[in-house]
Order: C-alpha cells, then sequence, then structure tokens
C-alpha cells in the first residue's frame, strides 16, 4: 500500500503539463458546479423572500358552513344547483384563538386581520381597494411595513392609514392627504395617509389599504370578528406539521403557502431539476478528464509498468498506484476549485447593484459551507472512481509483451 502511494506520488509531481491541465479541468468543474448550485439557491431564496417571506406561512380561516339539502321526491331543489351564500365567513373569537396560537412553538408571527374589498375616493377619483385592518406590531411581523416605508411613517392610531405606492401615485396622494373610504358593506370613514409603502408586488402597491384593526372591524362590518388569522414558521417548507398541529388546536380550516402557490412550487421544482442536471455534466467532465489523462499516463509508462510487473509488483500494487494518481489529481484539483470557486462567489455576491431577486446587490447568488464541503468531496470521490477503469488496465497489462514491444 505504501508503495503503490508514493510510486503514485512520484507520477504525479512527474506529470507536467498533463497533471496541470487535468487539475485546471476539475478545479474548472469544481468552480462550475460551485457557481451554478450558489446561484439557484440564491434565486429560491430570493424568489420565496419575496412571495412568501412577506406574506403568511399558515393562514387560518373560519369554516364554511354547508348548505343542507332537503330532497323531495319529484321537485328540483334549487339548492343543488345554486350557491349557498348566506354564511358568516367571520372568526368571532379571534382573541382566544390567538393566544392559542401564540403558545405553538415554530410560529414566529400571529396576526389577526380584518379584510374585505370597498373604494377610496379623492376628489373626483375613485380606486378599488382592499381594506386591512391589522394590528401594526402584530402586522409587521408578517409584512414588515415599517421597513417597506417610502414616505411618512406607519401610524394606523385615530383615522391613520397606510396606502401602497401605485394607489397613491394614482390618486395623487401625499402623506397628511384625507380620503374618504367606502366598503362593500356601505360603512364609510374618512382617514388620513400617514404612510406610503412600497411591496415586492404590484397588485399590493396599487390596492392594498391598511387601517387599524378596529378601523378595519368597522368598516368591514365585522365589529368582534376578524377574516382571518395570518402567522409565520421560521422554516416555509417545514410547515406542514405546524399546519396539522394548529387545525387539531383550533378545530379551524387551515391554509398554508404552498397550497396557495402551487406555480411557484412546479417553478422551483423545475429549478432544482435543471441544477441537478447540470451539476450531473458536471461532474461527467470532472470523471472523463480525470480518466483521459490517467489513460495516456498509463500508455506513456506502459514499459514502466512491465518493469515493475516482472520484479514482482502485484496487481493489486499496480492498480493501486494509478488509483492514488487519479485521487490526487482530484483532491487538488477539488482543492483549487473550491478556492477559486468559493473566492469567486463571495466577491459576486457582495458586488453592488440593482437586483430585483436581491435589492442593493448586482446577483442574487449565495454561498453556503455545506456547498464548499459537498463539491469537494463529490469532486474527490467522482475522480477517484474515474481512476479505477485506467488503474485495472495497468494492473492486467502481460510483462512480457510490454518489454518486447518495447
Amino acid at each position: 500500500m505504501l508503495f503503490a502511494l508514493r510510486v503514485g506520488f512520484r507520477y504525479f509531481r512527474s506529470g507536467g503539463s498533463q497533471i496541470i491541465l487535468s487539475i485546471a479541468s476539475v478545479a474548472f468543474g469544481v468552480t462550475v458546479y460551485l457557481f451554478i448550485t450558489s446561484l439557484i439557491f440564491g434565486l429560491q431564496k430570493g424568489f420565496i423572500a419575496t412571495t412568501v417571506g412577506s406574506s403568511s406561512h399558515i393562514t387560518v380561516l373560519p369554516l364554511e358552513n354547508v348548505a343542507r339539502i332537503l330532497l323531495i321526491k319529484g321537485v328540483t331543489n334549487l339548492g343543488t344547483s345554486l350557491p349557498f351564500n348566506d354564511r358568516e365567513l367571520v372568526l368571532r373569537n379571534y382573541v382566544s384563538t390567538v393566544a392559542e396560537l401564540d403558545k405553538i412553538p415554530g410560529l414566529i408571527a400571529v396576526s389577526p386581520v380584518s379584510s374585505g374589498s370597498g373604494t377610496v375616493i379623492k376628489g373626483g377619483q375613485v380606486r378599488t381597494i382592499s381594506i386591512l385592518g391589522i394590528d401594526e406590531n402584530r402586522g409587521s411581523q408578517i409584512f414588515d411595513l415599517r421597513k417597506a416605508m417610502k414616505f411618512g411613517i406607519l401610524d394606523l392610531g385615530g383615522q391613520g392609514c397606510t396606502v401602497g405606492v401605485e394607489l397613491a401615485r394614482l390618486l395623487g396622494l401625499t402623506v397628511g392627504d384625507k380620503v374618504r373610504a367606502v366598503s362593500a358593506k356601505g360603512v364609510e370613514m374618512v382617514m388620513r395617509i400617514t404612510g406610503i409603502f412600497k411591496a415586492g408586488n404590484i397588485n399590493a402597491n396599487e390596492r392594498s389599504f391598511y387601517v387599524s384593526l378596529a378601523n378595519g372591524q368597522r368598516l368591514n362590518d365585522m365589529v368582534g370578528a376578524v377574516s382571518r388569522i395570518e402567522t409565520q414558521v421560521q422554516d416555509p417548507f417545514v410547515d406542514a406539521v405546524i399546519a396539522e398541529v394548529i387545525a387539531a388546536k383550533t378545530g379551524l380550516k387551515v391554509q398554508t403557502w404552498q397550497e396557495v402557490n402551487g406555480d411557484l412550487l412546479s417553478g422551483l421544482a423545475a429549478q432544482k431539476q435543471t441544477t441537478d442536471i447540470i451539476r450531473l455534466f458536471v461532474m461527467i467532465l470532472v470523471a472523463t478528464s480525470v480518466a483521459s489523462v490517467l489513460i495516456v499516463s498509463v500508455m506513456q509508462r506502459s514499459r514502466e509498468i512491465g518493469i515493475l510487473k516482472s520484479m514482482g509488483a502485484s496487481t493489486f500494487a499496480l492498480q493501486g498506484i494509478f488509483t492514488y494518481l487519479g485521487a490526487l489529481v482530484g483532491f487538488s484539483g477539488a482543492l483549487v476549485g473550491t478556492g477559486i470557486g468559493g473566492s469567486l462567489i463571495l466577491w459576486l455576491g457582495d458586488l453592488p447593484g440593482d437586483s430585483s431577486i436581491k435589492p442593493g446587490f448586482w446577483m442574487p447568488i449565495e454561498m453556503q459551507t455545506r456547498f464548499l464541503v459537498e463539491a469537494f468531496f463529490v469532486t474527490a470521490g467522482i475522480a477517484t472512481v474515474a481512476a479505477l477503469l485506467p488503474a485495472r488496465r495497468a494492473a492486467l497489462m502481460n510483462p512480457v509483451d510490454v518489454i518486447r514491444q518495447g
């Protein structure tokens, strides 16, 4: 074993340009591997932060009343064809429900919301809005309105309200202006603009009309009740278990963000599949590079191999020589690749710019330590496996034929 290692290391040192090119190929493959993995990870994280990070992960909703159909023979019952609209879809005992949710491990935010449709009137202009009554502190844990403010401050006390930048632009609103809000229930209130925010969603910027929870309940004609309770969890991808706990504790309808964002999940899954295919091709490149160099090396050193076998070197020892050589090439290339690739990605990740997915930075790329560890060991392992075929070929050479042929 020590003999094979020493000879393999000598071949590695004397390999010249072939070994250098092979190491460079492996390093390039590792760099591409790291770049693609970090870029897709950054894109996915950015997409999730944009679409899910500022919205509810698990939403608690009231149970829907179900119409009981009275079937009478020979009579057509309209209940079988018409929708049952006489339903009060509100949460009455929301205060106790919120208290129960606060006790559930894994939930990092709980916010009751009174929502409804309506219109806002400024001068002779009328725009359709979504009236959202929230508690300032709890609501900002779901969507950080304070951080999203472009003008003014978040102050929903009294008759204060906050609107999106698009709605403000369409109505020509500025901080301090007064508007008339009329809900679909016919309730009307005069509100004062205290802040104008910008969200990552244009629909939210154009339609969202935030008021205090009490004013939202008045406008939406649900005093003492709310439409839903929004929550967030630490890890959005493991919320299914917590959703089951919430459903069991409250007995209410529970809806996760995955159920609402099916298209987003399909897109993320397609991204992951594409990344896996690219990584597979990169590993094939690494294996081909190492194997081709070792095959050439075996052919060039065939006379030396014949002499070693004639001197008593075992088949196992000869196989070990070229296996070690392949491993040394793989480890060296992986080491260089993780160093260069990791440094390049860290540099790209810190470049200032105007990325829509990662605001303030040029590229939504993010390095993780596990990517470096994974790239290093996977590449080194693939290179070692790729060396087995040339090593086997060298070990099975007939020394008499090799020496005779020169």
